[in-house]
């Protein structure tokens, strides 16, 4: 009987080093259920003071529109 008790006690005794991982955890420790946190978005280019594309200069010399004219009659 002495075998027997001593054998449960080897048994429960590797499983329990077994399930303790016998000293050979993770090296960087920590806690396994955190989730990795991602990398921030990129920044944003910094905004320019001129324009893309120049704008088109207003020819002064040019005849105004005739929308405001009514249309002759003939």
């Amino acid at each position: 009987m002495k075998l027997v008790k001593l054998s449960i006690f080897a048994l429960t005794l590797g499983i329990f080093a077994t399930s303790c991982g016998a000293g050979a955890g993770d090296k960087k420790g920590g806690d396994s259920t955190t989730t990795a946190t991602p990398p921030p978005p990129p920044a944003a280019p910094a905004k320019m003071d001129t324009p893309a594309a120049p704008q088109a200069k207003v020819d002064s010399a040019a005849k105004p529109a005739d929308a405001a004219k009514p249309a002759e009659k003939k």
